[in-house]
C-alpha cells in the first residue's frame, strides 16, 4: 500500500553526535528539535565497554528515551574484521553471529529497539571469495534472524559500497532470496553503480529502514541530503510507492550537519516541502 513521506516521523543515528557514547543530553536535542526516533550505532565506544557494563547502560538511555518521548528504533551492530558476518573461517563466523544476536537480545530487553542493522560484510572482497561469502552471509543472517525474532527484533542488512557483499540491487536480492524474515536498510549514500530509486523499487517492501545522506557517485560521504546528486523526489517517491511507513533516518557525521539535531529537522522539512 502506498504511504505518504508527510506521515513519516524523523529520525538521526547517534553518529551525528561525533564517536562518543550518546549522552542522555544528546537525547534531549533529538526530541526538542522534533527528530523522535533514534538509531543507536555502535561503531563508537560502545564497543569497548564490558557486556555487564552496556547493557545497564543501554538501560539508563532507555529510560530516558521514554521521558522525553523519543524512540530507540534501531540497534547499527558494530561491522569490522572481527565482526563480519561473511567470514569463511567457520568457527569465528559463528561466534560473530553468538556475539551479535546477544547484543540485539540486550538492545531490545534495554531499549525496545525494533530493528537491528547489519552489513554483509567487510571489505575488500576478493572476487574469488564472493561467491562462497554470499553463501556464508546467508546462513549467518538466517540464524541471526532466528535469534532477533525471540525478542520481537526484525534484522535488516544494508546495501554497501565499493567490494563489499551487498554493493548492487542483484546481489541483493541474492542475498535476501527465501529469507522471509529478513528486511532491507536502504542506505542512499552507498550504491556506486546504480541509482538508489531503482534498488528502492526492485527491494520494494523488503525495505524496514533507511539511513538518508547524500554523495557524489563516486564513494560514499554521508553529506546532507541536498548537498549531492541524488534525485531526493525520486527516492522518496519510489519509498513511497514500496509502502515504507518511515521512519526517515538521517545517518551524518557532525562534520557534515553542524547544526545538529536542528539540522536534520530542517532539511527533511525542506525534503518534502512543508
Amino acid at each position: 500500500m502506498k504511504t505518504s513521506r508527510m506521515d513519516w516521523k524523523v529520525g538521526a543515528a547517534s553518529c551525528l553526535f561525533g564517536e562518543q557514547a550518546v549522552a542522555l543530553e544528546d537525547m534531549t536535542r533529538l526530541s526538542e528539535n522534533g527528530v523522535n526516533f533514534m538509531e543507536l550505532d555502535m561503531q563508537n565506544r560502545w564497543q569497548r565497554w564490558p557486556a555487564c557494563d552496556l547493557k545497564a547502560a543501554w538501560k539508563h538511555l532507555g529510560d530516558h528515551a521514554k521521558r522525553i518521548g523519543l524512540t530507540i528504533w534501531s540497534l547499527h551492530i558494530p561491522y569490522g574484521w572481527d565482526e563480519d558476518l561473511s567470514s569463511l573461517d567457520e568457527c569465528h563466523r559463528k561466534a560473530v553471529v553468538v556475539r551479535h544476536s546477544a547484543l540485539i537480545s540486550s538492545a531490545a530487553e534495554a531499549m525496545g529497539i525494533r530493528k537491528t542493522v547489519v552489513h554483509p560484510s567487510f571489505e575488500p572482497v576478493p572476487e574469488n571469495e564472493r561467491e562462497e561469502r554470499i553463501k556464508r552471509v546467508r546462513e549467518s543472517l538466517s540464524d541471526l534472524c532466528d535469534a532477533a525474532e525471540q525478542v520481537g527484533v526484525q534484522v535488516a542488512v544494508e546495501d554497501l559500497p565499493r567490494t563489499c557483499l551487498g554493493n548492487t540491487t542483484e546481489e541483493m536480492l541474492r542475498i535476501v532470496d527465501g529469507i522471509d524474515r529478513l528486511g532491507v536498510c536502504c542506505d542512499t549514500n552507498h550504491l556506486l553503480t546504480e541509482r538508489t530509486e531503482d534498488f528502492i523499487r526492485a527491494l520494494g517492501s523488503r525495505i524496514v529502514t533507511v539511513h538518508l545522506s547524500d554523495y557524489d557517485f563516486v564513494n560514499e560521504r554521508h553529506w546532507l541530503p541536498g548537498k549531492g546528486l541524488n534525485d531526493w523526489e525520486a527516492i522518496l517517491s519510489a519509498l513511497e510507492d514500496a509502502g515504507y511507513s518511515g521512519p526517515a533516518m538521517f545517518e551524518l557525521g557532525p562534520d557534515f550537519c553542524p547544526a545538529g539535531p536542528a539540522g536534520v529537522r530542517k532539511c527533511w522539512d525542506k525534503l518534502i516541502k512543508r
